[in-house]
């Protein structure tokens, strides 16, 4: 049996444009998925909607990037209550842009709604470097700073309790949080850059430790 551990993505809806029509899909982006299988784990794709029901099937759980939290309420509610179910289980959980985003509302934390007109976070090539804390788990990961991709307009205004800020970018946005042994939230995507062996490594890892 492949011993490696099983990390599951929550997906969400999409609507594909077929030239008979439109056609409504549940996924993720591909991207998610080399950077697990890269990592050494095997990924999967939770169906929104569906994913606390399969949470005794994975060793982990990544909170994928995507619209606005307020956007798709049902997405929010579905992400909302898999954090809760896969925290209950003591599953290790890697939330990116979004998904630190949803984990920072899940434990009643709020957002900035927009950044401002000149979106100095949508940087998907150039990137921008990012401050790490020293003594946490992503600075042990990537060292006291990393130049991190960015795709958002939104951010974290406050945490919910529990959670300790850990990255901030060089305009004082916080960029990622830590909450107990086993779950990062970062506002870049590591799946597009360099921090991302790096970041999903330590989520094959905790998953494999936490599955023995």
């Amino acid at each position: 049996m492949d011993g490696r551990p099983i990390i599951g993505v929550a997906g969400a809806g999409y609507v594909v444009r077929r030239f008979w029509g439109e056609l409504p899909v549940r996924g993720v982006p591909t991207s998610y998925v080399d950077a697990i299988a890269a990592a050494g784990g095997r990924p999967v794709v939770l169906p929104p909607g569906h994913g606390v029901k399969l949470l005794d099937m994975v060793d982990a759980v990544v909170l994928a990037g995507g619209d606005d939290i307020g956007a798709d309420p049902e997405r929010d509610e579905a992400e909302i209550a898999l954090v809760k179910a896969a925290r209950k289980r003591r599953l290790p959980l890697l939330g990116v842009c979004r998904g630190l985003q949803l984990l920072a509302v899940a434990d009643g934390g709020s957002l900035v709604p927009d950044l401002g007109p000149d979106l100095p976070h949508v940087k998907p090539e150039a990137g921008h470097p990012v401050e790490l804390a020293p003594g946490s788990v992503l600075g042990s990961l990537l060292g006291s700073e990393s130049d991190v991709s960015s795709l958002h307009h939104q951010g974290v205004a406050t945490l919910g309790a529990g959670w300790r800020p850990t990255a901030w970018s060089a305009d004082g946005l916080l960029e990622g949080a830590e909450w107990g042994d086993h779950t990062l939230g970062v506002q870049w995507h590591p799946e597009l850059d360099a921090s991302g062996p790096a970041l999903f490594g330590w989520l094959t890892e905790t998953a494999a430790q936490a599955a023995v």
